[in-house]
């Protein structure tokens, strides 16, 4: 009976190294993917055995060389990152800046149209129409396909207006001139900061 159950064990025991002895294959298919398997590669595909795996001493030199080209572009992803986060940065440091000089711009023109003698018939459409023709600029410069004639017109117009309105606020009440000054600076500041 102790035969019996033994057999199988020696069975194993006597085939395993065998099997173990099997040659092991490897492959790259195509796209790169390395395999590992006791079945011969699809015709056509260079194969290397475990045997020659181990035995090989250029392989180990191809994948340091392989592992240092990674790391390298790596590297060189990063430092691209680090540039792109950097410009970012930049750019969103400087549109915060016009969005704050167009706020003050904005608030000036209120503030002088309000003092203005003539805000009853002409000064709050004044800025309103500065304002509309500053949107439809802004849309117009963003999109490639748009009519440069049309831009030009626009911003002969608004030329038009901002010193129709500049002239006339001249005769506004007591401290209009300076807010007309620091109004015509924003407008250079924020065309600076376009550029």
């Amino acid at each position: 009976m102790i035969r019996i159950k033994t057999l199988p064990l020696v069975l194993l025991i006597v085939f395993l190294p065998m099997v173990a002895a099997a040659n092991m294959y490897q492959w790259v298919d195509e796209n790169g993917v390395r395999h590992f398997s006791n079945l011969q590669a699809p015709a056509g595909t260079p194969v290397e055995t475990k045997k020659e795996i181990k035995s090989s001493g250029t392989k180990t030199q191809g994948r340091s060389a392989r592992e240092a080209a990674i790391i390298k572009e790596t590297e060189a992803a990063n430092q691209q990152r680090e540039k792109d986060a950097a410009t970012a940065k930049e750019q969103k440091a400087r549109q915060d800046a016009i969005d704050a000089k167009k706020a003050e711009k904005e608030a000036l023109g209120e503030s002088i149209s309000k003092k203005r003698r003539y805000i009853k018939r002409r000064g709050k459409s004044d800025i309103n129409k500065l304002k509309r023709i500053d949107q439809e600029l802004e849309a117009l410069r963003k999109n490639p396909n748009a009519d440069p004639k049309k831009i030009k017109a626009l911003e002969e117009e608004y030329q038009e207006t901002k010193d129709k309105f500049i002239h006339k606020s001249g005769r506004g009440r007591k401290g209009t001139k300076a807010e007309v000054q620091r109004y015509k600076e924003l407008e250079q500041e924020i065309q600076e900061l376009e550029k």
